[in-house]
């Protein structure tokens, strides 16, 4: 355990905010290997009511969230966090200045369903940026972002391999012949 623990060093579990939109902003937070937060934040100075989740059987679905994924090597995948099902009941938040809605998703799970894909993430460090989009009455309407944040998924053996080095520069002065 200690060599995973040791392998996640510098990711940090501080929230990366979004900018925030009619008293709202969204945070994204990465908790461990391929596990986030996603955070909506009431930063304004009256209650705002938010569409939080769905709840479908007996799972929670994410209905108004996506994600954007950019892997190591470059390639990307949207992540929707909605699936298949049969009745869904939605869940409206009542936020007070300064409270917020917090939802865990496990990244390496929806990325693994059919509907994304239905092919796992590739071990390394991925890029993640956040979208909560909702234009339906009831609640609070618009489109917030957040990070992007550095998203570690571990390897069979539980390592996140290290981003490849990025080519560096000679100073330009060691080039230049001297007059």
């Amino acid at each position: 355990m200690l060599g995973f623990l040791l392998s996640l060093s510098g990711f940090a579990a501080e929230p990366s905010w979004g900018p925030a939109v009619d008293g709202l902003s969204l945070g994204v937070t990465v908790e461990g290997p391929s596990e986030v937060y996603l955070t909506l934040q009431n930063v304004g100075i009256t209650p705002i009511d938010v569409w939080s989740s769905v709840q479908a059987g007996g799972e929670r679905h994410l209905d108004w969230y996506a994600l954007d994924l950019t892997g190591p090597d470059g390639t990307t995948r949207p992540i929707r966090l909605l699936d298949e099902r049969a009745a869904a009941i939605p869940l409206k938040a009542h936020l007070q200045p300064g409270e917020g809605a917090r939802n865990r998703v496990d990244v390496a799970a929806w990325a693994a369903r059919l509907v994304n894909g239905g092919l796992p993430l590739a071990p390394g460090v991925w890029s993640l940026v956040a979208t909560y989009e909702v234009g339906v009455e009831g609640g609070w309407n618009g489109k917030l972002t957040a990070g992007p944040v550095a998203l570690p998924v571990p390897d069979a053996d539980g390592k996140v391999p290290a981003p490849p080095a990025k080519p560096t520069e000679a100073p330009t002065d060691l080039l230049a012949d001297d007059p």
